[in-house]
């Protein structure tokens, strides 16, 4: 698990230093909300996670908090993060709902993990 959060970490702030040169991660062709860049990262998180495929959501919750730390600047209301979801003001930072659904399945993912094996 150990590994999973220090590669989450790596890719989220490598994404931020990429995203300098390029600009934009391509145009929004999945849902309309989503590029192949976002394909090909889950990919990637897949082939790294796996057999702890539970563990997913986890990477995904520590990479964009990552992305975040190396931009210098939290999420704001109205952010390509809320996507349809929203989300609300908790002591002064605001805090998508994405953010909550990420932490929940990983959660339920480690403990799942417990039960498994």
């Amino acid at each position: 698990m150990i590994i999973l959060v220090v590669f989450s970490i790596i890719y989220g702030a490598l994404e931020w230093e990429l995203l300098q040169r390029a600009k934009s991660t391509g145009p929004k062709v999945i849902l309309g909300h989503f590029s192949l860049y976002h394909f090909y990262m889950l990919i990637l998180f897949l082939l790294v996670a796996a057999p702890d495929i539970h563990l997913i959501p986890l990477m995904i919750l520590i990479e964009d908090l990552s992305y975040r730390l190396a931009k210098g600047e939290w999420v704001q209301k109205g952010d390509w993060l809320e996507w349809k979801l929203g989300g609300f003001y908790l002591a002064g930072m605001y805090l998508p709902v994405t953010y909550i659904l990420m932490a929940i399945l990983s959660i339920m993912g480690i403990y799942a993990e417990q039960w498994i094996l």
